[in-house]
């Protein structure tokens, strides 16, 4: 892990907090955040520093949809979506297109 400031240590009592179940979901959101409108569109990049660290990843989102992309060095490499009619509810923010 990466992060050890999610666990500084061992919980053996109750109530015990989930330190990495936490940082999953922090790194989630960070990565994608489903907005609460009736399209039930997608924040792609909301806060991940894009232009500190690369990402890629592959992650699954409301009404059935897998979302797969990279970021590398705030450019976004690729961006695949299925089913692939969802790609229009999907907005992409702190990471700039590739050049062509």
């Amino acid at each position: 892990f990466r992060f050890p400031g999610f666990a500084q240590h061992y919980q053996d009592y109750e109530p015990s907090l989930d330190h990495f179940g936490f940082m999953r979901t922090g790194l989630d959101y960070m990565l994608m955040a489903p907005l609460d409108d009736a399209a039930r569109s997608m924040l792609l990049f909301p806060t991940f520093p894009t232009a500190k660290w690369d990402v890629r990843f592959k992650m699954h989102a409301p009404l059935n949809t897998t979302i797969e992309a990279s970021c590398q060095g705030g450019k976004l490499e690729y961006l695949i979506v299925t089913p692939p009619e969802r790609k229009k509810d999907i907005t992409v923010l702190n990471c700039e297109p590739a050049d062509q």
